[in-house]
């Protein structure tokens, strides 16, 4: 099962896929892999991803994170 934060993400990505070739690379791969953490999904792209998209990406999960707390969604 895919993470919540990793959905949201993937829902945020799908906005941005018609401008960034990157964004179109990582939507795609998190549709295959169904990374189940957060965590796995930074280290699988950390290497291979432009440190100002990884900040971007950072951010919006912090932002569900945030959100998910407010709304006792988080266990």
């Amino acid at each position: 099962m895919m993470d919540r934060t990793i959905g949201y993400l993937r829902e945020i990505l799908s906005n941005y896929t018609d401008k960034y070739p990157e964004a179109q690379q990582i939507y795609d791969k998190i549709n295959q892999c169904h990374f189940r953490s957060e965590k796995i999904l930074l280290i699988s792209f950390t290497a291979m991803k432009p440190a100002s998209l990884i900040k971007f990406f950072l951010r919006k999960l912090n932002i569900q994170r945030k959100l998910e707390i407010q709304n006792g969604s988080i266990n």
